[in-house]
């Protein structure tokens, strides 16, 4: 298959990367490939004429769309505007990645696929909006939901806490904020089995069990 990934140079698009071997792949990131340049975007999927697009490109630091929530809608919202509509077009299939943060984190159980969204910040309803885009512009689509995700490479939650630890620095964690800890390479391999059987609809996609960010800070 011709796999298309946004967000190639990310956590997730570099464990795509190699899950994905033996198929064709590319992909687009910043800065030389911008999802909110429409004719960009088009440009490059007529080109490469891929089967499927996985969207794993988005603004996800929560804390910076909290304080630029236009923006955020900007890039996660209308970025995948533009990447379902080109998808659509060239008639691709769309994986469209997306959150936990959709939900309002207020259930006493683990969030099913069929569970209303009710976002509460601003990153969560940017990604809410980028799930009905997703759904309303592209025939071919699905959706993965995914938690808390990591990586060897880049900067996420655990690289945070160890450099605040060598640092001599002490940290305060929540103990009320629960979640799945996903491993990207073991998020990448579920993705290539979903893609290769042509998975349709909604996925929630993460890692066995669930801890606090106090207890993951701890592990």
């Amino acid at each position: 298959m011709r796999i298309y990934i946004t967000g190639i140079r990310g956590q997730l698009g570099a464990a795509l990367r190699l899950s994905l071997d033996g198929h064709t792949v590319e992909g687009g990131d910043l800065p030389d490939w911008d999802m909110t340049d429409r004719g960009q975007v088009l440009e490059t999927f007529e080109a490469f004429r891929p089967d499927a697009v996985v969207h794993a490109a988005a603004l996800t630091a929560v804390d910076y769309c909290a304080e630029h929530p236009r923006e955020a809608v900007r890039i996660n919202g209308v970025g995948t505007y533009n990447v379902a509509a080109a998808t659509e077009a060239v008639g691709a299939l769309l994986v469209a990645i997306s959150t936990n943060e959709v939900f309002d984190g207020l259930a006493q159980a683990p969030y099913q696929e069929y569970d209303p969204r009710h976002p509460v910040n601003a990153y969560g309803y940017s990604k809410f909006v980028a799930e009905q885009v997703a759904e309303k512009l592209c025939s071919r689509t699905m959706i993965v939901r995914t938690a808390w995700l990591y990586a060897q490479g880049g900067t996420n939650f655990i690289h945070k806490m160890l450099a605040r630890s060598k640092a001599g620095q002490t940290s305060k964690v929540v103990t009320d904020e629960v979640s799945s800890p996903t491993y990207a390479a073991d998020l990448a391999d579920g993705l290539r089995k979903l893609i290769e059987i042509g998975g349709r609809g909604i996925f929630h996609l993460v890692n066995e069990g669930a801890c606090s960010r106090f207890e993951f800070a701890q592990e």
